[in-house]
């Protein structure tokens, strides 16, 4: 099913506050919320171990080791949408 609603995420080096957000999603998700997130972190293997850990089969993650800004992280988050309504958080 196409989710009805993607939220897009750009962060760096912000894993605590990451997952809760994945967490809250996963509580109220139908089925229906794609989470789109763009991580320019240096290293993602702590939030790769708790996506991979948790099935968490609405999370669209995307990783971009070089430097960015928010604004570039953000628009390579948008061009992952798979849905043209939009949340930034």
């Amino acid at each position: 099913m196409k989710p009805i609603l993607s939220i897009v995420i750009p962060t760096k080096d912000r894993y605590v506050y990451l997952k809760d957000i994945i967490s809250y999603v996963a509580s109220i998700n139908d089925g229906q919320i794609e989470l789109v997130i763009q991580d320019n972190s240096k290293d993602n293997s702590e939030i790769m171990d708790y996506i991979t850990a948790g099935n968490f089969e609405y999370v669209s993650y995307h990783h971009h080791v070089s430097p960015l800004s928010m604004v570039e992280n953000f628009d390579l988050g948008i061009k992952k949408m798979r849905r043209v309504s939009s949340f930034v958080l």
